[in-house]
């Protein structure tokens, strides 16, 4: 199949020559095959509606299958659009809708009525976008002939539970930007008058406030200060709000032993890479994942010259940047990665190492999606650590699924992994955890406490510690009941418990005898 085999000439006949123009580029850009997917995709489509949407009304225009105006423009505002709906569309109308702020509400409101709906990426619209003459008229009519031509490219469109995911996302990343503006503008009255921040790792925590609201600068900046220092601590309380929130839905998904695996991938990470990429399945091969983030290169190649150049960008920029932050961290900590980095950073330099670094994550995060195993390069020790970090640090030991244990669930995820079947212990910190006996086929059994240790990490030792609490407890209610009981008179709390006391009857006595005998020698 050629690209004139897709009946080239009917959609082009109503444009003019600029138009005509654009559309032969855009056509030229896809593949055969891809046309006529989308074709088959419209089977049975007798109009083909494009929607202009803007924040107060949208404008809507239909062609037919021969390109022929079948309906519009008309304006419709958002009051109006759901008696429209039911009044003008058919089961076998097709829409097209631009990606903007409302589109997904829209979507939801057209789908249940129509034959399909088709969301398209603004920039990939290129009769749009590239016309130097454009109206609202113009745009939806545009819409509604490359609609019916199949020559647009739909963007996915996600399910309510990514679509809050994504929010949960992009609501995190506006606070910590706000934070680090924040930052940077307290680093800034410093630097103007010459001041030095406290010698921490953290100037700008609690602990440190007075010392900010001092400074020795005028009432309007000392105003600045305190209120850079409240946007601070109001965007620390939201982003731990949030990330709280995504841990728990994080735990409610079944792909999250298969990111946390992974070197520098925590539950900000992983929420990011599974909001943006939804269902694996969406991808039949890497490479599309890789293009979908935007890190695969850009290449030129026209006649005798062919060159390669750096990574296109052009793709979901959040997604781009959890994988180049696990880069980061994979490079220092990971024997794998730190041995690729070492071997790539003299031949193209630091950065471009941690990009390729971050672009290989991302087919390694592809195949153990699609394919449920583990990574080929993971150190079963360190996934561990990884899953022990993920327990205490991020979800909390208490606030465990199933009342399990951090031990219990490390060795829960390794299994599900396949992963550590001989792995007795494991360490956070200075502290030794011992793992249960794991559920695979050969595995070691469990480890024994060394030393004077006992195993403490464990269900049932953690039942009886609390059994033998509460017997210790009732023990000395007892007690004292009794005591009270045989004096007659309940006992009265002493005020000056924990109070260093002075001198008493017996002390006196006996720092005067002391002296007397001093005397007497």
């Amino acid at each position: 199949m050629t690209i004139a085999d897709v009946s080239l000439a009917p959609p082009a006949a109503g444009l003019d020559t600029q138009e005509r123009l654009t559309f032969l580029a855009l056509q030229d850009q896809l593949k055969p095959n891809e046309i006529a997917y989308r074709r088959a995709r419209l089977r049975g489509a007798k109009r083909f509606f494009g929607l202009d949407i803007h924040k107060d009304y949208a404008l809507a225009f239909a062609v037919d299958a021969e390109l022929t105006p079948a309906y519009g423009p008309v304006t419709v505002t958002w009051e109006r659009f759901a008696a429209w709906i039911k009044k003008t569309l058919t089961p076998t109308d097709a829409v097209v809708i631009e990606m903007t702020t409302n589109s997904w509400e829209t979507h939801d409101q057209l789908l249940p009525h129509v034959h399909s709906v088709t969301v398209v990426h603004p920039p990939s619209v290129k009769l749009i976008t590239a016309s130097p003459v454009m109206t609202d008229k113009k745009a939806c009519e545009a819409l509604a002939i490359l609609l019916a031509a199949g020559l647009l490219r739909p963007v996915w469109v996600p399910d309510t539970k990514h679509r809050e995911w994504r929010q949960l996302v992009a609501t995190r990343h506006d606070r910590v930007v706000e934070t680090t503006q924040a930052k940077n503008r307290l680093h800034a009255i410093l630097h103007r008058h010459q001041l030095k921040a406290p010698k921490t790792s953290l100037p700008f925590s609690a602990t440190h406030r007075e010392w900010w609201l001092s400074l020795p600068v005028s009432p309007v900046e000392k105003l600045a200060v305190r209120q850079y220092l409240d946007t601070l601590e109001f965007n620390q309380k939201h982003i731990a709000e949030i990330e709280a929130v995504m841990v728990q839905e994080l735990l409610t998904d079944d792909r999250l032993p298969y990111l946390i695996q992974l070197p520098g991938i925590g539950a900000v990470g992983a929420m990011t890479i599974l909001a943006a990429i939804g269902p694996i399945d969406r991808f039949p091969d890497d490479r599309y994942l890789v293009g979908y983030a935007g890190l695969g290169g850009r290449v030129h190649a026209s006649g005798k010259t062919k060159f390669a150049g750096s990574i296109t960008k052009q793709g979901r920029i959040d997604l781009r940047s959890a994988l180049v932050t696990a880069a980061q961290h994979a490079k220092r900590f990971h024997p794998y990665w730190k041995k690729v980095f070492a071997e790539l950073s003299p031949r193209i330099g630091k950065p471009k190492a941690v990009v390729a670094i971050a672009r290989q994550l991302l087919v390694s995060v592809w195949h153990i999606l699609k394919k449920r195993e583990a990574d080929q390069h993971a150190d079963s020790r360190l996934v561990a650590q990884a899953f022990l970090n993920f327990a205490m640090a991020e979800v909390g030991a208490i606030h465990l699924p199933d009342g399990q244990t951090a031990a219990e669930f490390v060795r829960r995820n390794l299994d599900i992994l396949e992963l550590g079947k001989d792995l007795q212990r494991v360490k956070r910190s200075r502290h030794e955890y011992l793992l249960p006996a794991s559920t695979q086929p050969g595995a070691a059994p469990a480890a024994t406490p060394k030393g004077n240790g006992r195993a403490q990490n464990t269900k049932a030792a953690q039942e009886k510690r609390r059994a033998d609490a509460a017997a210790k407890r009732e023990a000395l209610a007892a007690k004292r009941q009794a005591t009270a009981e045989k004096k007659g008179k309940p006992r009265q709390p002493r005020s000056d418990k924990g109070v260093k006391r002075g001198p008493n009857r017996i002390t006196t006595e006996k720092r005067a005898g002391t002296v007397a005998r001093a005397e007497t020698t």
